[in-house]
């Protein structure tokens, strides 16, 4: 089994569980929703929502949102978001000649895995950019602006402790964000979020990796959890 899908049936069965404890637990439900909306009555249900929502789990009756990331203390990154250098504008509001640099870095990237998908250059252009939009672009980020969306789930595995983080903590916390440069070309967002390029999936049967439209031609934001816990307070969720 590729780690691909085996990390993709883990998160199933990680937001299959949250949604069950907070069905059929009472110590959890509790637990958790006393921090979301105590106001709920007991007559909601949470279920596991589809790909096209940010949110993993949603409570019904008023509606609300939950993301959820798993992570072990071996290893605490977390996808945020893949995608196609040129969608950052249509997804990020990013300008179109900075999305076409990062493209453009890319395609050397493929020919020569040194070199930096982000240059000094881009790096200011970059810094500019976010001075002014970093709270709008972490929003989108982890919500994609569902207003419903209000928490983070953060799961880790190793010691099994659920930490529940308000979103809006993560909100103002990035007006403090430092946007720079990272030793291997990449972009560090804040202290815990960063900009690379995705890699990987070599098996694609379509496209060679050598091509531009090969997924592992992406770029994508990863989000590292543990570290994000050191920066944004959280509560412990009994379970």
């Amino acid at each position: 089994m590729s780690s691909k899908i085996n990390a993709a049936k883990k998160g199933y069965a990680q937001e299959q569980y949250v949604v069950d404890q907070i069905n059929n637990n009472k110590k959890f439900r509790t637990s958790i929703l006393k921090h979301i909306n105590p106001n709920l009555s007991a007559e909601y249900i949470a279920k596991r929502t589809n790909n096209k929502h940010k949110a993993d789990v949603e409570i019904y009756q008023k509606l609300l949102g939950i993301t959820i990331k798993s992570f072990n203390e071996n290893f605490s990154f977390n996808q945020l978001e893949r995608l196609w250098a040129k969608d950052l504008k249509t997804k990020f509001s990013i300008p179109l000649g900075i999305c076409t640099e990062i493209e453009e870095n890319i395609k050397h990237k493929i020919k020569n895995p040194k070199n930096e998908l982000i240059s000094d250059k881009l790096e200011q252009k970059l810094k500019k950019w976010f001075k002014h939009n970093i709270v709008t672009f972490i929003k989108k980020l982890f919500t994609r602006n569902e207003i419903t969306t209000t928490h983070l789930l953060l799961c880790n595995t190793t010691k099994n402790k659920l930490t529940l983080v308000d979103l809006q903590n993560l909100y103002d916390y990035s007006k403090k964000f430092v946007i720079e440069k990272t030793k291997q070309g990449n972009l560090k967002i804040g202290p815990f979020i960063s900009l690379q390029k995705k890699g990987g999936d070599g098996n694609n049967k379509k496209y060679k990796k050598s091509d531009l439209r090969h997924p592992g031609n992406q770029i994508q934001f990863k989000l590292n959890c543990q570290l994000m816990l050191q920066y944004i307070k959280g509560v412990i969720i009994e379970e």
